[in-house]
Parts: C-alpha cells; structure tokens; sequence
C-alpha cells in the first residue's frame, strides 16, 4: 500500500495544494520589496512579482514580454513543444515553457520543486525547471494528460486547479 501512495504522491506532486489570490498577491508584494531593497531599478517588475498576478498563462507571457522588453525565441524547435503546439497553445520555445512551468508553481502546480526560494520564500511561481531533458519529459507528460485545458489556446488560472 505505501508504494501505492509513493508512486500517486510522485506523479502528482502538489494536487491539492492551489494558493489563493491573497497568498499570491502577498508573494508578490514582497518579491517587489526585495527589488527595491537590493536597489534594482526596473521600470516593470517580473512578470511574477506584479501587482496583479497573471490570470493565464498568455497574460504571464505578455507581462513577461512587457519586462523583457521581447526575447529572440529560444527553444522552439524541440520535441518538448510538440504537446503543448498539440494541445492548441499558439506557440511555444523555452520562455513559454518555463513561464508555465513558474504558471503552474504560482498557482499551486510545482512540478519542479526547487526547495528554496529565490527571493527569501516570497517570489511566487519560482521552480526548478531548467529544461533539461529529464525535466522536458516530466513537463510533456504533464502536457499531455492536461491537453484538454489548453484546447482553448490558453490555461487559465482556474484550470491549473484542474490540472492532473
């Protein structure tokens, strides 16, 4: 029985554990104060550490874009985007996947457990997803049981409570 319950609790890590807004939005606020304290001045902070959090993975990329002020695509020709381009998200390369990746942390998802935050416990959506190919197979499985919450060309917020 208990492999049983070690292999359920390996495939899905973090069901049940959704944060709410408040919880989400107070990670923020600190991950803005951290900024400021160690004298970063960026005119727009991370997409992750936004006064209002980001309600979809597409919102999460358009804030994301709004800090970087746009990235060359990186990544995009890999195997690891074939589920998510299946499953009817309009694009995909590295930032996409990572940005889910950090979506679905934020929201209670983390499929890559990292241990420690990088803003002292209080960036929300921070993981361990780098991309390796260990971690690309783990995140395409993902994609590929949940294909169904992208079917609409975006995951939202709501749905990462979904997310199986």
């Amino acid at each position: 029985m208990r492999w049983v319950a070690l292999c359920y609790a390996v495939m899905f890590p973090s069901l049940g554990f959704a944060q709410d807004l408040d919880s989400i939005k107070a990670e923020a606020a600190a991950c803005r104060q951290y900024i400021a304290e160690i004298g970063l001045d960026w005119p727009i902070p991370p997409w992750d550490c936004r006064d209002e959090p980001a309600q979809s993975l597409s919102q999460a990329l358009q804030y994301d874009l709004e800090f970087s002020g746009g990235r060359e695509p990186l990544g995009q020709n890999t195997p690891a985007c074939d589920p998510l381009i299946e499953a009817g998200f309009p694009t995909c390369d590295y930032n996409v996947r990572i940005t889910l990746a950090q979506f679905l942390s934020m929201y209670g998802v983390d499929l890559f457990p990292s241990g420690t935050r990088t803003f002292g416990g209080a960036e929300p959506g921070d993981t361990a997803y780098y991309g390796t190919g260990e971690q690309n197979a783990v995140l395409m499985g993902a994609i590929k049981r949940n294909a169904a919450l992208f079917a609409d060309g975006d995951l939202t917020a709501a749905e990462v409570a979904l997310w199986r």
